[in-house]
């Protein structure tokens, strides 16, 4: 009788705890689920929103700002003939531009209409990334130059602007673009390449900081320029960034005079692209970045980390030989010419 009483109490015992589970666990399992979505995964989530929100409205240092634009300020010019080369005194102009969007395999980047303004040519645009020259061909096809605007004599009717693309099986970094307005007594900075130094071709990238002078509403009606500022910049850094102290790019560097430097707002380049975008002329997938730079970007940049392709260009008239350019597309390589180094191209 002891023995059966024990047995019924064991079993009630067990039952009663199965249905206590059946009460809990669905609280529990709330209680746990709850627990998840404001505990640690949530946490991440909520840091990596305020990681972002710094990151956009973080103020970089001037070493870091430069890091971004020795890695998206490229070089674009013509192809050099024989006689270009021989009489440097009347070399064609280059001009600076930066990469601003990608396509798959196609690199797109700003620049001024001035600096391209020749139709029908051939031109070069270098990546200081790595030292490559790549060709650009505006001679066989009218799709690799986007110009938004005329140019007469030296008066532009419209925007003193323009996007070149070219393909490559490359990683480039991008550059980001800030959309919203600036003003005066801001901090900008000028990147860009300025013309040869000397009859041996040489060529450093200049980084140049200064300040928002003025923002001219409506825009000039020659070449469509409004942002004045006060940094220092030489002939061939036309078609440069302009940046904020956060490494984005506000405007495209044109023109300047002893007092006051020229660009031209970055929103006009947004808007004018927009335009071509309906005109068919720019694929609709096109757009621009607008997400900050990231720390790798920035820390790839750095002085001592960077190569030395990001400053210094040696010979500008060997780099932009127009033979160098043929010589590259008769053997089957890639796009881009890299100097020195024919490796897997089909002699």
């Amino acid at each position: 009788m002891i023995k059966k009483n024990i047995f019924h109490g064991i079993k009630y015992f067990f039952i009663g705890i199965a249905i206590a589970l059946l009460f809990v666990t669905p609280s529990f399992a709330k209680f746990a689920t709850f627990q998840n979505n404001i505990g640690i995964p949530n946490s991440n989530i909520t840091k990596s929103k305020n990681f972002q929100i710094a990151q956009q409205n973080k103020v970089l240092t001037d070493v870091e700002v430069e890091s971004v634009a020795s890695q998206t300020t490229v070089v674009i010019a013509p192809g050099l003939e024989k006689g270009d080369i021989e009489n440097p005194n009347n070399l064609p102009f280059s001009g600076s531009g930066v990469i601003v969007a990608k396509i798959g395999k196609t690199y797109y980047v700003a620049t001024n209409l001035h600096v391209v303004y020749g139709k029908g040519g051939i031109y070069g645009v270098y990546t200081p990334s790595d030292g490559e020259v790549h060709k650009v061909d505006d001679e066989k096809t009218n799709h690799n130059i986007f110009r938004f605007g005329e140019q007469e004599g030296e008066k532009v009717t419209g925007f003193d602007l323009a996007i070149v693309k070219f393909d490559s099986n490359k990683n480039y970094p991008l550059v980001t673009i800030d959309n919203k307005p600036t003003a005066p007594g801001n901090k900008v900075f000028v990147s860009g390449w300025p013309n040869p130094e000397n009859l041996t071709g040489k060529m450093q990238r200049r980084f140049e900081l200064g300040q928002v002078l003025n923002i001219q509403a409506p825009p000039q009606l020659d070449g469509g320029y409004s942002l004045f500022y006060d940094c220092k910049t030489q002939g061939g850094m036309s078609g440069g960034p302009v940046f904020n102290n956060q490494a984005q790019v506000v405007g495209i560097h044109g023109r300047g005079d002893e007092v006051q430097r020229l660009g031209i707002l970055v929103n006009y380049l947004i808007s004018q692209s927009k335009q071509a975008q309906q005109k068919r002329e720019i694929p609709q997938t096109f757009a621009f970045n607008f997400t900050p730079p990231s720390l790798n970007l920035i820390r790839s940049g750095l002085p001592g980390k960077r190569p030395k392709s990001a400053d210094v260009i040696n010979n500008y008239f060997k780099t932009f030989s127009l033979e160098n350019f043929q010589r590259s597309s008769t053997r089957d390589c890639p796009t881009g010419v890299l100097l020195g180094r024919d490796e897997g191209c089909e002699k």
